[in-house]
């Protein structure tokens, strides 16, 4: 259902030293690094060797380490001042509220709109409800959205559903997930079935933690790479709809699909 997103703060492999790049207007900008392990590194900067499909990262401690490029699951700029989602055992942040400088809640609206027609395939389905110049809620869904590690250490891959509100105001949007579930398929060992992950609940979170002992607290260890999942699926989703924004808060609702 839902298209590849192209999301433009997946910022290209950057080389250390005098090559770093410099982005907007920041020559030491800092990046997350998360693994499909779960793992999150905080780099100044990193680069890629495409011949030896390995990734050198020089971490904000000053450590340089080198892990398999295919390891990685994505990595995101770190914007000053933008609020990213939290996944912990209390429950996931409730929203994020974004600030768009001089569009008022009708352009904002139609940029919204819009940016849900260009980026899923069946905009018709993926729409679920809206109030003209007011907030639109979508239904998507994501291939392999979240994965789990088996006893043996293998990995196992789940799709996902989530629903999003978005409203907005002169000058702002909120950026509001709703549910999100994901699939288990059928096997021998369980019937095949949609899990409501209810993010926002503590009480439906608990049983992905550790109840006891020292690990008390600490989530699960086969469940280790759903918090930065779901944290990285919905920052991404409001990255892309932010930059979106950004790239076209110049067109008016007038401007035709005809005019160069």
């Amino acid at each position: 259902m839902k298209k590849l997103l192209i999301i433009l703060l997946f910022i290209p492999y950057i080389s250390f030293g005098q090559e770093t790049e410099v982005i907007n207007g920041n020559t030491e900008p800092t990046f997350k690094i998360t693994t499909k392990n779960g793992e999150v590194i905080r780099t100044k900067s990193y680069r890629a060797n495409e011949k030896k499909k390995v990734t050198d990262i020089l971490t904000i401690e000053g450590k340089i380490i080198r892990i398999k490029s295919s390891k990685i699951s994505s990595i995101i700029e770190i914007k000053e001042g933008w609020d990213y989602f939290k996944f912990s055992e209390d429950g996931f942040t409730d929203y994020v509220v974004v600030d768009v400088d001089s569009l008022s809640k009708e352009k904002l609206y139609i940029q919204v709109k819009n940016w849900v027609l260009e980026t899923y395939n069946t905009p018709s389905e993926v729409i679920k409800s809206e109030i003209k110049n007011k907030k639109i809620r979508i239904e998507g869904s994501k291939s392999g959205g979240l994965s789990a590690k088996g006893m043996l250490g293998e990995s196992y891959y789940y799709n996902i559903r989530y629903s999003i509100e978005i409203s907005v105001r002169d000058g702002k949007y909120k950026f509001d997930p709703i549910s999100l579930k994901y699939y288990i398929p059928y096997s021998k060992h369980v019937s095949a079935r949609w899990v409501d992950l209810s993010i926002f609940n503590k009480e439906s979170l608990s049983p992905y933690y550790y109840q006891k002992g020292k690990k008390k607290g600490r989530i699960q260890s086969i469940f280790s790479s759903f918090p930065s999942s779901i944290e990285n699926h919905f920052d991404n989703l409001n990255i892309s709809l932010f930059n979106y924004i950004n790239k076209n808060k110049e067109s008016s609702e007038e401007k035709s699909a005809d005019d160069w």
